[in-house]
Order: C-alpha cells, then structure tokens, then sequence
C-alpha cells in the first residue's frame, strides 16, 4: 500500500475505500505492505523524482499509516 507521494498513507490522493472495497469485492484474503520513500539518499531520491520529505521518517509512516489502513481493513472486512 502506497499513498499518491510515497508518504504516510491516508494523507494523500488515493481514495482509500475504493481501494479497500475493490479489494473485499473481489475475496482478497491476502498480506498488505506498506511501501514509502523516506530519508532517501540524494542519488536515489532524484532518480525517483522525490524533491522534498514525505514524511519525516519512517516511525512517523508506522505511527501514522499503519493505523489507518488497519481501520480500513477491520471497516471493510478485511481483517
């Protein structure tokens, strides 16, 4: 799982309940991940095109992120 800029999840452009429905309508029953561009070293970061923080490290994505998309999960039946 991975918001529109690569940082926390929920704080983007991605309209998370469509994702989470289409993912219960269709009987997934599988394993998410979170995927996050933070504190990128200089070279990977513009070969990637991230130009500023997403978000200010990875404690802030698990903290944050994390939690939402476990709400949406339980919301929609997922887990």
């Amino acid at each position: 799982m991975s918001e529109s800029d690569r940082g926390v999840p929920g704080t983007g452009t991605i309209d998370w309940n469509d994702v989470y429905r289409a993912l219960a309508e269709s009987g997934f029953k599988g394993k998410l991940v979170v995927e996050s561009f933070v504190a990128l070293p200089p070279e990977i970061a513009g070969a990637l095109c991230v130009w500023r923080p997403v978000a200010k490290d990875r404690h802030e994505v698990l903290a944050k992120g994390v939690p939402f998309l476990r709400g949406l999960g339980k919301a929609h039946g997922l887990f």
